[in-house]
Order: C-alpha cells, then sequence, then structure tokens
C-alpha cells in the first residue's frame, strides 16, 4: 500500500511516517523544501510539494498513485495564523481541496488531521460529533477544511 503523508518534515508528520514504515506501507513523505526526516529505508520515498500548488500535487499524484493521503500538514501556530489570515487559509483550507481532489482522481482514502482549536474549550472532552466553535482564526480554517473533508466521497 501507498501512503502519501502531507508535512513530513513536521512533529506529526515525522510520527507519522515512522508508524506507516513500521507497517511496511510504501510511505511517499511530502514537504516543502528539502527532507529533514532521517529514514534509510527502502520503502521511503521523499518529495518536495507544495499542497498549495495544484500543479505541485499533480506531478506527486501522477508519479505515485497513493492508496491512502495522511494530511497532517498546515499552518498550525494560531498566532502566526492570525497575523496572516490569507496564508492560513491558503494552506489549510484551500490546500486541503486541492489535495482533496486529487485523492478523488485516485480514489485514494483520506485522512485529515486536525487540532482541538475547532472546539471553544467551555466544556472539557470533546467528541468528534460535538458542535465545534472555534474561537480563533486557526480554529476556523481547520473546521473549514473539516468541512470540505466530510464532503469527500471515497470510492
Amino acid at each position: 500500500m501507498k501512503v502519501l503523508i502531507t508535512g513530513a518534515n513536521g512533529f506529526i508528520g515525522h510520527y507519522l511516517v515512522q508508524s506507516a514504515l513500521k507497517k511496511d506501507y510504501t510511505v511517499i513523505a511530502t514537504g516543502r523544501g528539502q527532507c529533514r526526516l532521517p529514514f534509510s529505508d527502502p520503502d521511503f520515498i521523499y518529495e518536495e510539494m507544495d499542497f498549495t500548488d495544484p500543479y505541485s500535487i499533480d506531478i506527486v499524484f501522477d508519479k505515485h498513485k497513493p492508496d491512502v493521503v495522511l494530511h497532517a500538514g498546515a499552518m498550525g501556530k494560531p498566532d502566526e495564523c492570525e497575523q496572516n489570515q490569507m496564508k492560513a487559509y491558503m494552506i489549510n483550507v484551500e490546500g486541503t481541496v486541492h489535495l482533496l481532489i486529487n485523492a478523488a482522481e485516485f480514489k485514494s482514502f483520506f485522512i485529515f488531521i486536525s487540532t482541538d482549536f475547532v472546539f471553544d474549550g467551555e466544556t472539557g472532552i470533546y467528541k468528534e460529533d460535538d458542535q465545534r466553535q472555534p474561537v480563533n482564526y486557526y480554529g476556523r480554517t481547520k473546521v473549514e477544511a473539516e468541512d470540505a473533508v466530510m464532503e469527500y466521497e471515497y470510492e
């Protein structure tokens, strides 16, 4: 099975790559810039990919035809999202939509990593079906991305 992981150079992405390699999956780790991951497994492939650029995504999907997309990439610092709202929207929402379009074309199963920032923190431990009420721009972008993912039809 081929698993494409976005945000592979990041904290969560690193652990997702490590976990997928332990399961003997072929891992297509993606990120902006050069690979900063320590893996030398024969099932490990690194591709530079900017998921805000549809052409960059097309190239990687056409080349590898992933069975699964694990979308862990995001602009994840709430303060930075508040200060750079257009950039946060492009990365967190539009980037997710670009990935979903390609995943649909290749019939890839899509897994989205979200955040607890989609909730307001007023009632404690939340479940996936609890009402989302983000209190900052980062949370709002993740809600919009979640909405796009929930509309995705995997066949």
